[in-house]
C-alpha cells in the first residue's frame, strides 16, 4: 500500500482519498456478505468498487486491512454515541438514553445484515493483530464508559456497591452483543421487545415484588395474565 503522502498529488486531495477509501470498504461489505471473507478476493472488492483489479492496494494492504479500517469506523461511532450523552443526568436517564441510541441502530434498515457482517469481522479480527487491537480499543472504551456511569449509579446508592463497575458494565454490553449474535444467526428476535426486556433487567424491574398469596383480583402477576394469553395460568399457582 502506498503511503498516504505517496497517494496524493496535485490533483487528489485528502478527501478524495477518504472518499475512495470508503468506496472501497462499502464495496468490501458487500461482498464479504453475499460471499463470506474467505472467498472474497481483492478483484471481486475492486470490480464491486467499479475499479481497476490492482486499485485497492494503493489504499489497502489487504483484506485484513479492511476489516481493521471497519473497525476504526465502528470505534468512532461508538466515540460519537458517548459523545453525545448527556452525563450530569441522572444515572438511570444516562442508561436508558445509551439504550435509547444503540437499540435505535437495531431498527435501521440492513441491520441484520449489518450483524452478519458484525460477525465476519469479530472472527478475522482474530486472526489480524491489527483489526484485533482496533477491536479491543472499540470494547475497551465502550466498557471504561458504562463503568464510569456505573460508579456513579453506586456513588447515589442506585447500584449494589458491592458489585464490580468494570463487571456490571461488561453484562450490560453483552446483552447489545448478545442481540447482534442473534440476529446474525437468524434467530426471529423482536428487536422492540428485547429492548423492553434488556431495560426492565437493567432498571430492576424485570422481578415483581408481589405477595402470591394475594387474591387475583388484586395480585398484579395475575392482572398481568389477564391481558397476556401467552402466560400459562398454571405457572402462577
Amino acid at each position: 500500500m502506498l503511503k498516504r503522502s505517496e497517494i496524493l498529488s496535485p490533483r487528489t486531495t485528502e478527501a478524495h482519498v477518504e472518499a475512495r477509501r470508503k468506496q472501497i470498504i462499502d464495496a468490501a461489505r458487500a461482498c464479504f456478505l453475499e460471499r463470506g471473507f474467505h472467498a472474497t478476493k481483492i478483484q471481486d472488492i475492486a470490480t464491486r468498487a467499479g475499479l481497476s483489479t490492482g486499485a485497492p492496494y494503493r489504499y489497502f494492504e489487504s483484506k485484513n486491512d479492511i476489516v481493521a479500517a471497519m473497525c476504526s469506523e465502528a470505534l468512532d461511532r461508538n466515540r460519537q454515541r458517548f459523545g453525545t450523552l448527556n452525563l450530569s443526568a441522572a444515572s438511570r436517564a444516562i442508561f436508558e438514553e445509551l439504550s435509547a441510541v444503540y437499540f435505535a441502530a437495531a431498527h435501521e434498515p440492513g441491520a441484520v445484515d449489518a450483524a452478519r457482517l458484525t460477525l465476519q469481522v469479530w472472527e478475522e479480527s482474530s486472526r489480524s493483530e491489527q483489526a484485533r487491537k482496533v477491536l479491543l480499543e472499540d470494547f475497551s472504551m465502550i466498557q471504561a464508559h458504562v463503568s464510569k456511569i456505573v460508579i456513579k449509579a453506586q456513588e447515589q446508592f442506585e447500584i449494589d456497591i458491592a458489585l464490580d463497575p468494570m463487571s456490571v458494565a461488561q453484562t450490560m454490553v453483552s446483552l447489545v452483543l448478545g442481540l447482534i449474535v442473534q440476529r446474525a444467526a437468524g434467530t426471529d428476535v423482536n428487536v422492540e421487545k428485547y429492548e423492553e426486556a434488556t431495560r426492565a433487567l437493567v432498571t430492576g424491574r424485570l422481578w415483581n415484588s408481589v405477595n402470591r398469596n394475594e387474591k387475583p383480583a388484586t395480585n398484579p402477576v395475575y392482572l398481568r395474565a389477564a391481558v397476556a394469553p401467552h402466560i400459562e395460568r398454571e405457572q402462577l399457582k
